[in-house]
């Protein structure tokens, strides 16, 4: 994967994460589940790019 793709994917899982911050349904567990799941993906992220 190139740089370009790997911005892309970073933003459209910020956009997707700032949806679900957003919403009132989500209780804080799920919300502290997806926090770990986004630092797992920018590891992997980051990883790539090297």
């Amino acid at each position: 994967m190139d740089n370009a793709a790997l911005d892309q994917i970073s933003w459209d899982l910020i956009r997707v994460a700032y949806r679900i911050i957003g919403d009132p349904a989500v209780s804080q567990d799920d919300l502290s589940k997806l926090a770990e799941t986004l630092t797992e993906i920018t590891e992997r992220l980051r990883k790539l790019e090297l």
